[in-house]
């Protein structure tokens, strides 16, 4: 749901959401005192992976692997240790 949500919100609502996180990602490749060449290297690939579509596909598929892994971690304390107990 959240990732559907930012899709609306940076695709209609906000626009300008994407320019601020690039703003904000030069700043910071500009304190770590990297030359011209490889921030503009790094602001290609940075761009490439802010458009909203990427934004909510990331997010689907960090959602399916939390809850898979929050699953996997659940059954290890639910599961039932012997099955021909009766409970």
């Amino acid at each position: 749901m959240s990732s559907i949500f930012m899709w609306i919100y940076v695709k209609f609502i906000d626009n300008s959401m994407i320019q601020q996180i690039l703003d904000k990602q030069r700043e910071e490749f500009e304190t770590r005192g990297m030359s011209d060449d490889q921030i503009d290297q790094a602001m290609s690939m940075t761009e490439k992976f802010t458009t909203p579509e990427m934004m909510l596909v990331f997010g689907l598929i960090g959602g399916v692997v939390i809850i898979t892994l929050l699953g996997l971690v659940m059954s290890l304390f639910t599961q039932n240790k012997n099955p021909d107990a009766v409970v």
